[in-house]
């Protein structure tokens, strides 16, 4: 059977199977099995985006008059 499981470092969130060895490890945190009950087939991932990172600032293009 297959949990759901998160990535602490990247924040992603995806099932592995139960007797995964990072799991028993600690490197993954199990997310509520209440929520995500054990289930025969893996899930679909979420991915974590940091939307409040900043980016690289806009530049702005300035038009030049073609005389």
């Amino acid at each position: 059977m297959f949990v759901r499981v998160k990535d602490p470092a990247t924040k992603h969130e995806f099932d592995v199977p139960e007797t995964d060895w990072r799991l028993k490890a600690g490197i993954f945190t199990r997310i509520k099995p209440d929520r995500y009950p054990p289930v025969s087939r893996p899930r679909r991932a979420k991915h974590y985006i940091n939307w409040k990172k900043k980016t690289a600032p806009a530049v702005d293009v300035k038009e030049t008059e073609n005389g």
